[in-house]
């Protein structure tokens, strides 16, 4: 192994890193997955 254990700084950047990813893909599935609002009807020619 090339490090037997992480710095402190290390361990800032990794969970910091692993934060903002999780935050942008639960963003992402929340925006993909909820219904947009209709606030119009579907009805044809109008």
């Amino acid at each position: 192994m090339l490090a037997e254990t992480l710095t402190t700084t290390g361990w800032i950047f990794m969970l910091t890193s692993i934060g903002a990813v999780t935050t942008l893909v639960i963003c992402c599935y929340k925006k993909i997955l909820t219904a947009p609002a209709n606030d119009e009807p579907d009805v044809p020619g109008s």
